[in-house]
């Protein structure tokens, strides 16, 4: 939740597309799960004095798309290239189930979009089923 905007992404969804670049409360974040452990992810704003990343996995390791940055998927670190050395600030992620997201944060936005569409169609409500035991979904 950033500025009174919340989004939801859920897990499974999260492992198979393993960066989302969104905009949250105004601002530009990154959603990134490492994609050498699917278990290991983190929440990053965007901006970097005057730019905004666009992070996406190419070959095992998350690059910005303009500068073909290398940034460790966890820690915002530029790795290699001309941001190394760079940080991506961390920003606050929260895992939870999706029986909690109504309590706690109940104009939530859900990812992707579509996911929003099928549950309201199928269900009247938005929803969110993962491989997670109970629907557990990042934030």
């Amino acid at each position: 939740e950033l500025a009174g905007d919340a989004a939801v992404y859920p897990v499974d969804e999260m492992r198979q597309q393993q960066v989302v670049n969104d905009i949250v409360g105004g601002a530009p974040i990154a959603v990134v799960i490492d994609p050498n452990n699917d278990n290991r992810w983190a929440v990053f704003s965007r901006t970097l004095e005057d730019r905004v990343v666009e992070l996406e996995v190419r070959f095992g390791q998350v690059i910005d798309r303009e500068t073909q940055t290398v940034w460790d998927p966890v820690r915002g670190i530029g790795l290699d290239g001309p941001l190394a050395g760079e940080i991506l600030n961390l920003l606050p992620g929260v895992p939870a189930y999706e029986k909690d997201v109504p309590s706690f944060w109940p104009t939530a936005r859900y990812w992707p979009p579509s996911r929003v569409l099928q549950s309201l169609q199928s269900s009247g409500s938005p929803a969110v089923r993962t491989n997670f035991p109970g629907g557990q979904s990042t934030f």
